[in-house]
């Protein structure tokens, strides 16, 4: 049987990945849901994507990320051309909005310390695959697909992708680490570390590890589901669904 070519997106939460593929329904798309040991996988017949849940925090992610793919391999039914972090994240940039999607040309690690040695806060650039991808759906974009990660500019680059979305789209950083960010001063310490991300979230390092290790492309989208400020747990469980369905015609527009 002949493999169907897929990317993995894979949510930290089930209920992202549950009102994920409730926006696909409700956009018209058929979807057909398998078991992979613990884990539930959402398949589509008329778009590129696959969907899982690895759990949150780096390490699980990571770890979680493995294992499905260990997973969809046995299945012998898709061949996984790339890996996607996706869902919620906080805003460390004050240009973002709540509901607007954030590529991330760069993750950074933020919680990587060691008082023992020196080192450098470990970065992922978004893969050269996802890159052509995105800039093949979207042409007027300025994009320069070969950029090494380490040149690639921090600046928040708007894009639109379609006439009629009703949220904003970035080019930019995001930061990872296994914290909530609630203080403005807090924000603007992970800005400083990272050299300046403008969204934060726990598990893109990790899942940029796992990727990796297995030889897959990867890339982070989030969605912004709150401002890091002493309000963010309400205005994540508030916000959440509007990510979810932000995301979900976004990668609409991508397929």
């Amino acid at each position: 049987m002949k493999q169907l070519n897929k990317i993995l997106l894979l949510t930290p939460l089930k209920l992202e990945h549950k009102l994920l593929k409730q926006e696909f329904e409700i956009q018209g798309y058929k979807t057909k849901e398998t078991q992979i040991e613990s884990n539930t996988l959402t398949e589509f017949e008329d778009l590129p994507f696959i969907i899982a849940t690895a759990g949150i925090g780096k390490v699980n992610y990571a770890l979680q990320c493995c294992k499905i793919f260990q997973g969809i391999n046995k299945l012998n039914k898709f061949s996984i051309s790339g890996i996607c972090c996706l869902g919620a994240a906080g805003a460390l940039d004050q240009r973002l909005n709540i509901g607007d999607v954030i590529i991330g040309l760069q993750t950074i690690e933020h919680d990587y310390k060691s008082a023992f040695q020196d080192y450098k806060t470990p970065s992922f650039g978004a893969h050269k695959f996802f890159k052509d991808f995105i800039k093949a759906k979207v042409p007027s974009l300025t994009l320069n697909v070969n950029e090494p990660m380490d040149e690639a500019s921090n600046t928040l680059s708007p894009f639109t992708f379609s006439e009629i979305q009703d949220f904003k789209s970035y080019l930019g950083w995001m930061a990872s680490g296994d914290e909530d960010i609630l203080t403005l001063t807090r924000a603007n310490e992970i800005q400083l570390i990272t050299g300046g991300a403008h969204a934060t979230a726990w598990e893109g390092a990790g899942g940029a590890r796992a990727a990796a290790s297995l030889e897959i492309p990867y890339i982070e989208i989030r969605a912004i589901s709150d401002l890091c400020g002493i309000d963010s747990l309400q205005d994540f469980k508030k916000n959440l669904n509007l990510c979810m369905v932000n995301l979900a015609h976004f990668l609409i527009h991508m397929a």
